[in-house]
């Protein structure tokens, strides 16, 4: 079967590559943008397209080129927190031309498979009370709205022109290849913070409740489906229990035997309180999730300063990501941050000496210039002096290794003149404002007084007339 990853590069999208790779029936390939990361990739031959899904005329000539009889959309470029302007850029570069595709795939017997958001799509929920396919779509954010708009795009065009469809729901996967440093996904950010030394923060009190899927479950769900030919159906991913930020925080620390801090914030508005999926139409198609029990009593406490207990550490994580492999995951990405770390301390440090160095250096050739100007000879025994500051210059004993150095100050002094020069400029400059600005001041008051000496000429002049009008009486 060939099929067409579009966004295939991702965390998700390369974890499903991986899957569908191990298979021989199954041929590859993948679109991706110029400027996208294609790293995870890395290993694997692969066909890769650099084009954008709004350049939909390629895209539709990729299809037919490689014949391609599934196609996997995983684009977006929102994120639960994006904003209104996100969402518009989204519509004109992501959804807009994805409905231009979905006729085409439509016209051409191509299965259109779509990626939503089981995390997102429903809204928000008081209840603990899982959320089934069939439940009504109420996003609160502009990320889960955008899910919103291609679910309807994709069901109007099956019932409009008999596209054939998948769309899967997934819940918050985790997992390998995740970006420690990115802005989403609980586990891998929190992993990252803890690398770094740094707080991790929580929007609100910790207590709300998500369904996590471990990466290669869901890579196996998700192969079984397309094998199976699973057509027409809206399908949850998940593991169908949910667990609290502070459960998987606690996991965390005990695992990484650090007692990193929680900075609890305000809640977003855009986070629902409680995300948990149903999982019983996952379970028709022949796919059961085995988890390990886990259970700690960890104490936290809240933004107010309240303690609050989490006992419900359990059935969380994948047996794939045991305590050991996470362990070894953390140390590795621990010491490639230090190595990453003593490198830039170093360039740093060399840095730091060359400066002074060189600050030196100026320092000594403004006397060989003072005596130069002054008629004194050039004192070679002094610039020897200022050579040997420069004990990183490899031919410092040569006349070629004295000529650079000597260029090199000179520049230097050159460029400390300057800037001199530019120093008194911008000082008398600020002068003939100030000077400008007190003449216009003075200016200002000159003509106010004249003005006021006017009208005060005027004041008397009626008032000579008033009295003259007076003595004269009425007239005969």
């Amino acid at each position: 079967m060939n099929i067409l990853f579009i966004g295939g590069a991702g965390f998700i999208g390369s974890s499903l590559v991986k899957r569908f790779i191990s298979d021989e029936k199954h041929s590859v390939f993948i679109l991706e943008p110029e400027f996208a990361d294609i790293s995870r990739l890395k290993d694997y031959n692969l066909t890769v397209f650099r084009s954008s899904l709004s350049n939909i005329n390629e895209v539709k000539n990729i299809l037919l080129t490689n014949k391609i009889e599934v196609v996997v959309h995983l684009v977006s470029t929102l994120i639960p927190g994006s904003t209104y302007d996100d969402y518009i850029g989204e519509f004109k570069n992501v959804i807009f031309p994805s409905i231009k595709l979905m006729e085409f795939c439509a016209n051409e017997d191509i299965k259109f498979v779509y990626f939503s958001s089981g995390g997102t799509i429903y809204g928000n929920r008081t209840t603990f009370q899982p959320f089934v396919e069939t439940d009504s779509m109420e996003p609160i954010s502009y990320y889960g709205w955008s899910k919103q708009m291609m679910e309807n795009s994709i069901l109007f065009k099956n019932r409009t022109q008999k596209l054939k469809f998948l769309i899967v729901r997934p819940s918050n996967p985790y997992g390998h290849g995740q970006n420690l440093y990115g802005k989403q996904g609980l586990v891998a950010v929190a992993i990252g913070k803890i690398i770094e030394n740094k707080p991790v923060e929580v929007w609100g009190d910790g207590s709300a409740i998500r369904d996590y899927i471990y990466i290669e479950d869901l890579a196996n769900i998700f192969y079984q489906l397309i094998n199976k030919d699973v057509c027409n159906e809206t399908i949850n991913l998940g593991s169908g229990r949910g667990f609290s930020v502070n459960d998987v925080l606690a996991f965390l620390k005990i695992i990484s035997k650090a007692d990193f801090k929680i900075e609890y914030k305000n809640a977003r508005p855009v986070d629902v309180s409680n995300m948990v999926l149903d999982i019983e139409k996952m379970k028709q198609f022949g796919w059961n999730v085995n988890w390990t029990e886990k259970r700690k009593h960890i104490t936290f406490q809240n933004q107010d300063g309240k303690k609050v207990r989490d006992s419900n550490l359990s059935k969380t994580f994948h047996l794939d990501i045991s305590k050991e492999g996470l362990e070894n995951e953390f140390n590795g990405n621990r010491e490639k941050s230090r190595v990453a770390a003593d490198r830039d301390s170093r360039a740093n440090e060399e840095l730091r000496n060359y400066y002074r160095e060189l600050d030196a250096a100026i320092t000594d050739t403004r006397g060989i210039t003072d005596q130069a100007q002054s008629g004194e000879g050039y004192s070679r025994t002094k610039f020897r002096k200022s050579e040997r500051v420069h004990a990183n210059t490899e031919k410092a004993d040569t006349d070629t290794g004295r000529r650079e150095t000597d260029n090199l100050i000179r520049q230097a002094e050159i460029a400390r003149r300057n800037s001199e020069i530019n120093r008194r400029n911008s000082a008398s400059d600020n002068r003939t404002v100030r000077n400008a600005e007190a003449e216009s001041v003075a200016s200002a008051e000159q003509r106010r007084s004249e003005k006021q000496k006017w009208l005060n000429e005027q004041e008397r002049a009626r008032a000579a007339r008033r009295r003259n009008k007076r003595r004269s009486g009425p007239e005969l």
